[in-house]
């Protein structure tokens, strides 16, 4: 592991520079198929565009898409002085994670943006390797008419400085990574012209570094187009902070041109959350600061998160395979519920036979204090990690009036034996309604369907409409029969 550039105590617990802290080796980056944020299983191109620059940039492609599009903005703002830096060990020539792939194709993406026609950009590498790499990629790739890259390794033979200062297209400088700077690519940054556009990749020589891993490595007169500083809050033994549910807390504080800083947290393995953002680059203090203030109120959500879901959890004996959460538990700090309830989303929109849908209201009960969402999957009492979401619904509890459980929402996934589910989830509904203290249930089950061939054998009588929390459901938007009835024996 590359080692920690520098530790200060805060509190009990230590905050360190952790370039570990994204998986940029990773080979696959797209977000997954259904999001919180998006409106169905599948993301296309525009929407997958702006949820990559809206989210940390964790995954090579997310960087590079990201890194492109500040790049584009700075040039359009006619930056000509700028600096991109990425602080993980897959992009530094020091670490024993390297890779000089990755380096190369963020080189040739920082060119492209910066191409013009008639002046082809120049790559000056202080990595040998990441040069070569970085040729193979260019002479495979196509290029606009005069816009093709020239690639230069700066070592173990580099061309004479006379060569490179009469280059006058744009410049892209790559490292050196700790080590001392090569004259002549020191010499062809300072003989740029102020029209010429410059570009440092990662640019951290040794004369430069700052022994605080969070200072800026960007040299006077340059502007910042893209930062990520990735960090880790650790216990004074040097163990990493885990919260929820065991997931390792991490920080990230990154720009995006023209935008400000943000401190972008994953406290609970979902997600990167914006904390704050700063209109310059914060000093050491201020990182500090926040991040303090970030371990105190996750800490504190972690704990009250453990405290709600033991509360909220019932001991109701559910059916083989089937498990069933309120909201509460589902949006605790760390739940593995909230897997679950992503997946049911999209097994709703596939196969879901909804009252609701019909109104358009699908999603309207989801996070009401009444609603339990069942969840049914073929892992059986394997651990929760191990099992597949293949069934879900919703059971709707009555607060007043008839005191009528409803179960609306039912989708099972057409892989498994349909009767069979059915019947799980009925059987699991009624076992709730009866713990929670209802006098009868009812269901939304269109005649002809394996569901309401089940309820039919459980008992069920066929309903026009029925009334739940006040509310008359079925008149006039569904067709007759499409409820089921049964009264509860406690």
């Amino acid at each position: 592991m590359f080692a920690a550039l520098f530790a200060l105590r805060l509190a009990s617990r230590q905050l360190l520079a952790e370039p570990n802290a994204l998986p940029h080796r990773r080979a696959g980056g797209r977000p997954p198929a259904c999001c919180a944020n998006t409106g169905g299983e599948d993301l296309d191109a525009a929407s997958f565009f702006r949820y990559s620059l809206d989210i940390a940039a964790d995954s090579p492609e997310a960087t590079e898409l990201q890194l492109r599009s500040a790049l584009r903005e700075a040039v359009a703002q006619c930056e000509t002085r700028v600096s991109v830096d990425i602080r993980v060990p897959e992009l530094d020539a020091a670490s024993r994670g390297f890779v000089p792939q990755l380096l190369a194709r963020f080189a040739l993406a920082a060119a492209g943006e910066c191409a013009q026609a008639g002046r082809p950009p120049l790559l000056l590498f202080h990595s040998t390797d990441a040069a070569m790499q970085a040729a193979l990629i260019a002479r495979e790739s196509e290029f606009g008419e005069g816009r093709a890259p020239t690639v230069v390794s700066l070592h173990p033979i580099a061309p004479s400085a006379d060569t490179i200062c009469g280059h006058q297209g744009p410049l892209v400088v790559v490292g050196p990574s700790g080590s001392a700077e090569h004259e002549v690519a020191r010499g062809a940054i300072h003989s740029a012209h102020q029209q010429q556009v410059v570009v440092l990749l990662n640019y951290a020589p040794r004369s430069e570094i700052n022994q605080d891993a969070t200072s800026s490595r960007v040299p006077r007169g340059f502007v910042t187009a893209f930062e990520v500083l990735p960090l880790a809050v650790r216990t004074p033994e040097g163990a990493a902070l885990r919260l929820g549910a065991g997931s390792v807390m991490k920080v990230v504080l990154q720009r995006h041109y023209p935008h400000p800083w943000k401190l972008l947290v994953n406290a609970y393995g979902r997600s990167y959350t914006e904390m704050r953002s700063f209109e310059t680059r914060p000093a050491e203090e201020a990182l500090l600061e926040e991040v303090s203030a970030v371990i105190k109120k996750s800490s504190s959500g972690a704990t009250g998160g453990t405290t709600e879901r033991s509360q909220a959890a019932t001991d109701i004996a559910m059916p083989n395979g089937v498990r069933a959460y309120d909201w509460g538990e589902i949006d605790a700090p760390g739940a593995e519920a909230y897997r679950w309830y992503v997946a049911s989303c999209v097994l709703r929109l596939k196969y879901g036979c909804s009252a609701a849908k019909a109104s358009g209201e699908q999603w309207a009960s989801d996070k009401l204090p009444g609603t339990l969402h069942i969840f049914g999957t073929d892992g059986g009492e394997r651990a929760a990690r191990e099992a597949k979401l293949v069934a879900c619904a919703l059971c709707r509890l009555d607060a007043d009036g008839p005191c009528r459980a409803c179960l609306d929402e039912v989708a099972i996934s057409k892989e498994m034996q349909i009767y069979d589910w059915c019947a799980r989830l009925v059987e699991a509904a009624e076992t709730i309604a009866r713990a929670r203290g209802q006098e009868n249930i009812a269901v939304a089950a269109t005649q002809g369907t394996v569901l309401h061939a089940v309820c039919t054998t459980r008992g069920y009588k066929a309903r026009e409409s029925i009334q739940l929390n006040g509310r008359l459901f079925g008149e006039s938007k569904e067709a007759p029969n499409n409820w089921v009835v049964k009264r509860l024996l406690h």
